[in-house]
């Protein structure tokens, strides 16, 4: 058996042999010395290095449960220091997209799916981040609504939206004409506004400012045919937390025209409404919301309070299905001559919820309800039958670019008519989003 060549052999000389032949046994002791000097410490500089990046991780799983944007340095220097670190590259992909960094987050999401390929989360957040992007680029929304109802009224509402980010905010501008007309009158409201939008993982706001002007003229004579016209400003605010994953927890106030029929535009009336809302969800499939608001209507019969409250309970039976049960309820001080202001509502249904909406493609969304009706009004109780029913088709050409067609139909209470029961309205709607 042959031995193998040692790097020690004295067979024949080697440079390692002659370098010692060349020492005292002094320097040789200090060459000895110092190599252990350098292999210690390289072992305690990456011993620290190790217990860095383990203090790194610990400080940035603990932001990511109290402050997740906190966390962002500590991810940053983690991924800069092993790009193998699969948890450390899906969380900076994730707080990367919060701040509107799309293109890293991409490419980051791409690499968590390459590390993790049993994960589903790599490629459902490059599926997200690439939405989140698309809608943030400049767009162009224009809508137009038809509707009518049983007692005469109709109406046709043309829109348009366009917005852009601006920093950490979507900026959205919005005009809007509506034609209303019933069996006396006619009336045109005009409305501009601007919606500002901000959005983390913990908490969104959202700002909107404008106003709205309304000119209504009578088919009669006199004074009955005066033309009449107001402006409303319009103010409103609303910020919403995520408590934790199961929980989220807002609160909104507005003050807005209220309804837009030829009556309410002559009447001039304004709605001012505050109020929170909660929204748990106990699991995937099963989430209960609330929400509740304390407001004011005036108009020239004058002001008038109400309170306005409503409960959903849902269950996700299938992917695209989910079944539930809902109430809704309103009450007002005292009887309004100029709109339909019940001492009592509530409505209770179930109803049933389809929605198959892909990010490019054709959808449909459908909803269905059926249930009850009780109203207390000028001193008399009242029990109906209530349903309505809704479907709209969207045909998604690109991500954040649609065309949908849509009919609603509901068969309930309405602020534009004095009637406790029988009334039915009827709407189609018309959608599109394009870029800029």
């Amino acid at each position: 058996m042959m031995m193998g060549r040692s790097l020690f052999s004295f067979r024949e000389p080697t440079v390692f042999r002659l370098i010692l032949n060349t020492l005292s046994t002094r320097q040789l002791s200090m060459l000895v010395v110092l190599v252990s000097c350098i292999t210690a410490n390289a072992r305690a500089q990456q011993a620290a290095t190790a217990m860095t990046d383990r203090v790194l991780e610990v400080r940035g799983d603990s932001l990511w449960q109290s402050d997740r944007l906190g966390s962002l340095p500590y991810y940053q220097e983690l991924v800069r220091r092993d790009t193998s670190n699969a948890r450390a590259v899906m969380r900076l992909a994730t707080l990367l997209s919060y701040q509107h960094d799309y293109d890293e987050s991409l490419r980051l999401f791409k690499r968590y799916a390459v590390l993790a390929p049993a994960d589903p989360d790599g490629p459902a957040g490059t599926i997200r981040v690439s939405r989140w992007r698309a809608f943030d680029q400049p767009s162009l929304e224009p809508s137009a609504i038809y509707t009518t109802d049983s007692d005469h009224n109709t109406a046709f509402y043309t829109a348009a939206r366009a917005g852009a980010r601006a920093g950490d905010w979507r900026i959205t501008q919005t005009a809007s004409r509506s034609s209303v007309n019933d069996p006396a009158s006619s009336g045109v409201s005009l409305h501009v506004s601007t919606i500002g939008e901000f959005e983390t993982d913990a908490y969104s706001v959202r700002l909107e400012g404008g106003i709205e002007r309304g000119e209504q003229a009578g088919s009669g004579v006199g004074s009955a045919n005066a033309r009449v016209s107001h402006v409303v400003p319009i103010a409103a605010a609303r910020i919403a937390a995520q408590l934790s994953d199961k929980l989220h927890l807002g609160g909104s106030a507005s003050y807005l025209p209220f309804d837009e029929t030829s009556r309410l535009v002559r009447s001039r009336a304004s709605a001012l409404d505050a109020g929170p809302d909660v929204d748990v969800a106990f699991s995937d499939a099963l989430h209960v919301s609330a929400a509740a608001s304390l407001g004011n209507v005036r108009s020239d019969s004058g002001s008038n309070r109400r309170i306005m409250a409503n409960a959903e309970i849902g269950q996700r039976v299938a992917a695209p299905v989910v079944l539930g049960i809902d109430a809704r309820g309103t009450s007002y001080q005292h009887f309004a001559p100029d709109y339909f202001a019940p001492q009592r509502l509530v409505i209770a249904e179930t109803f049933a919820r389809f929605a198959t909406t892909p990010d490019v493609g054709w959808g449909i969304e459908a909803e269905a309800a059926l249930g009850s009706q009780s109203v207390r009004f000028l001193g008399a109780t009242h029990r109906s039958f209530a349903n309505r029913a809704a479907a709209t088709v969207r045909f998604r050409p690109g991500l954040a670019t649609e065309l949908s067609l849509g009919a609603r139909y509901a068969n309930s209470v309405s602020s534009s008519t004095q009637r406790a029961d029988g009334y039915r309205g009827y709407a189609v709607v018309f959608g599109a989003r394009l870029h800029l």
